[in-house]
């Protein structure tokens, strides 16, 4: 909720507001009815301000002292509620918010226009290039690029100037984070912008068991008890902090298959496949560590959820002895005052710590594990494969020779790779970053592992590779041979897919593997 050195000065902004003896009380009474101090005090955020500018919010300097107070206006309800670790670095929460919140369309507008392009291509408006000859079908084959550029456009415009609708609660711009008196109210109306919020979007990683970050969740439960009671968790949305990088890892691999036809003018198969492979390696390497990171941190949240207790959540008053490092002044206990009001909330602290080992913890480990990287966030950030995948269509369709060609292995076949194969490859790489997750010694290690993953995941690509052009080659009929390629994709991504649901599956009931 706050950064380290201005939670420990809690207790103290409260005083500000009266006597220090008669705010304890209050802060625990307005905290345990989860009320307002005033309604002036609950303030939101338009979704697009959390999330503008690439996540200015998150990334701007604070040694500059650059408020955003003035960016949110008093609301009575909130459709999310943004729940995040100040332990994590403040890149890596700017680009998942633009992911998630821009993402998905910034990719289907870039689908739209790079379909838009393919169709105008067929005018013969716009020019093209040629490829140096290699055993070419059509010497001399018009090769367009305008999807691939559309693509190029649309996505980082859409990223910086779409406005997702909404109102929100960030700390860093609802909760006035240069005025002591203004931030102490807030803070201590967090129960009550909790029990406002429609949902809750918790950014996971490691830091998370800190006592603040316990607190907002076990509020929010608090507040929603028909989640606990149901099991109906659609309002709560647990990410790794990693799923914003991982995205454009995976999606910068997708573009660079597309893009690598500029950088290699030949139609020279060997060499292609050449760079695909190094390209394969680079951005591989990034998605695998960044799984085998997410994997090992899906360990040590399982033996803390298992034996967790509240008085063993990490509390940076704690930390410092409670007394002030800068102006050695004595601070009064976060800890002692938020688990009162637990205790009020849940009756008693054992009935908390059985709540967090059962409901929050069946919630975390669902969405964290086989949830945490969806079948629908493999297709957006694969999805600048299709605006190269476009160009050869548009190319093909051009040719009269192509034309019956494209019909069977762009239309039919090549959509495949996207909806399949593709995920079937990222699905098959994660199950191997899951075995191979326990962290190296050095950079070198580490190195080592993730390119093992990768490796380890090539097989996979070359068996598909050589099926698909079996399928094509030994049929007289390409239409089955299509028909046959197409069904067994299928089936293999949801053989994969069951293989990953019922690892996790059987991860939640008994941990596997080295924990470190």
């Amino acid at each position: 909720m706050t950064s380290p050195s201005e939670t420990g000065k809690f207790q103290m902004n409260l005083a500000a507001l009266k006597g220090t003896s008669h705010l304890r009380q209050s802060q625990r009474e307005f905290a345990e009815a989860m009320e307002a101090t005033r309604p002036e005090v609950l303030r939101g955020c338009p979704a697009h301000v959390a999330s503008g500018g690439f996540g200015r919010v998150f990334w701007a300097s604070w040694h500059r002292r650059r408020s955003f107070f003035h960016l949110s206006r008093v609301t009575e309800t909130y459709d999310e509620f943004v729940s995040h670790s100040w332990e994590v670095a403040s890149w890596k929460k700017a680009l998942l918010m633009v992911i998630l919140k821009h993402g998905p369309p910034a990719c289907l507008l870039a689908a739209l226009g790079a379909a838009l392009m393919m169709w105008i291509w067929q005018f013969g408006f716009l020019p093209g290039y040629v490829k140096a000859e290699y055993e070419s079908d059509a010497p001399g084959l018009q090769h367009s690029f305008w999807s691939l550029l559309a693509g190029l456009i649309l996505v980082p415009l859409t990223l910086f100037f779409w406005k997702p609708r909404g109102i929100v609660f960030l700390d860093r711009v609802c909760i006035n984070q240069f005025d002591s008196r203004q931030k102490a109210e807030g803070i201590l109306n967090l129960g009550a912008i909790l029990k406002a919020s429609e949902s809750l979007l918790l950014v996971w990683d490691e830091s998370y068991d800190r006592l603040w970050c316990v607190f907002e969740l076990a509020a929010f439960l608090r507040s929603h008890p028909d989640m606990l009671t149901t099991m109906n968790l659609s309002k709560l949305k647990v990410v790794p902090a990693a799923l914003g990088y991982v995205s454009v890892s995976l999606a910068l691999g997708c573009l660079a298959f597309g893009f690598f036809g500029f950088l290699v003018p030949s139609e020279d198969v060997w060499l292609q496949w050449t760079v695909k492979s190094l390209l394969m390696v680079v951005c591989g390497n990034v998605a695998v560590d960044a799984f085998r990171s997410h994997f090992r941190g899906l360990d040590a949240m399982s033996s803390q959820l298992q034996s967790f207790e509240l008085q063993k959540t990490s509390c940076w008053c704690c930390s410092v002895n409670h007394v002030h490092p800068t102006t050695s002044e004595q601070l009064p206990c976060d800890r002692s005052i938020l688990t009162k009001c637990l205790t009020a909330w849940f009756g008693s602290e054992q009935a908390f710590n059985d709540a967090v080992r059962s409901s929050v913890a069946t919630a975390l480990e669902q969405q964290l594990g086989y949830d945490a990287f969806p079948y629908t966030w493999l297709l957006w950030s694969s999805s600048p494969y299709l605006w190269s995948l476009m160009d050869v269509l548009a190319s093909m369709l051009g040719n009269s020779a192509l034309r019956e060609d494209a019909v069977q292995r762009i239309l039919i076949r090549s959509p495949i790779y996207w909806l399949f194969t593709f995920p079937t490859i990222f699905t098959w790489g994660m199950i191997m970053a899951r075995f191979v997750r326990a962290k190296g010694r050095n950079c070198l290690t580490e190195f080592l592992r993730n390119i093992l993953v990768v490796v380890m995941a090539g097989p996979s690509i070359l068996v598909v590779l050589f099926w698909e052009i079996w399928t094509r080659l030994a049929f007289e009929n390409k239409l089955v041979g299509s028909l046959i390629f197409v069904t067994s994709a299928v089936v293999n991504f949801l053989i994969t897919r069951s293989i990953y649901h019922w690892h996790h599956g059987k991860r939640i009931l008994q941990p596997i593997g080295p924990r470190s």
